[in-house]
């Protein structure tokens, strides 16, 4: 990690799909035991399945980029910001925040460079388990070709999720990074996520749900987020989600203080 993310690793930055909140969570109750007689789909059914009901898998590789806008209020501020996020595959992604406390923030992915730039601090190039899972979030095709970044996945059981009876898949990634999500039974549609963080106390879980599901081109995506902190919950709505627009490349171009911190620590 470097010294500018142990000082504060981005605490209220929202990481749109899994790498988001630094935040503790204690895991509510709500797992269930599996009936003896309950035979379990495997994980890989039920991941296939998710990529049917959500659209198909044609749908799924016809995408060639993703651009986002949502709205979200940060843990310190009394207004809301804006976040908009450029997506193109295979794995290039860049993301503004708007109308945070201090300015501009912005993120992004340019090959295997994970960085990020807050004006409060100054430009930062990620390593450890915060570009790992960096670099499976930028990863356009990551619901189509999971293999990829996950070496294991397994269904382990059921559970409750808001009042949703799901299958619980844990996930182990190739860096050995875990997490578990959880999908509906009836409808196949992801409904929560539980990921590991790493924070001040050392590490910590929070719990991401996936609701408002709606059709934007040929595919059915979540448009509400809530990523929650025991009775806390930060709320992310998104206002657009579109595929296949016209994204420069030069909207992926390292910035130029990112570039020079970069040669900086292969001189150094």
């Amino acid at each position: 990690m470097t010294r500018s993310e142990a000082k504060r690793v981005d605490g209220w930055r929202l990481r749109l799909p899994p790498t988001a909140l630094i935040l503790a969570f204690a895991i509510a109750p709500g797992v269930t035991a599996v009936a003896e007689d309950e035979k379990l789909p495997s994980a890989e059914e039920i991941l296939a399945r998710y990529v049917e009901a959500t659209g198909g898998r044609k749908a799924y590789e016809n995408i060639r980029t993703k651009v986002t806008r949502a709205h979200f209020k940060p843990p310190e501020s009394e207004t809301q910001a804006t976040q908009i996020g450029y997506y193109s595959e295979p794995s290039n992604f860049f993301q503004e925040t708007l109308g945070a406390p201090g300015g501009i923030r912005r993120e992004g992915v340019s090959g295997d460079v994970v960085w990020y730039i807050n004006p409060k601090t100054g430009p930062a190039i990620r390593d450890g388990i915060l570009k790992e899972r960096s670099l499976r979030h930028a990863f356009l095709h990551r619901d189509l070709e999971w293999r990829k970044l996950y070496k294991e996945a397994k269904c382990t059981g059921t559970a409750t999720i808001e009042g949703k009876e799901c299958y619980k898949v844990a996930m182990t990634a190739t860096n050995d990074d875990h997490e578990i999500r959880y999908f509906a039974k009836d409808s196949g549609l992801h409904i929560a996520t539980d990921v590991g963080t790493e924070g001040p106390m050392g590490g910590m879980q929070i719990r991401i749900l996936f609701s408002e599901y709606r059709k934007t081109g040929a595919l059915l995506v979540p448009f509400r987020w809530v990523q929650s902190l025991g009775g806390m919950a930060i709320e992310v709505v998104y206002e657009s989600i579109e595929f296949n627009v016209e994204i420069p490349p030069s909207r992926f171009v390292l910035p130029p203080e990112v570039e020079t911190l970069r040669k900086n620590a292969q001189d150094g």
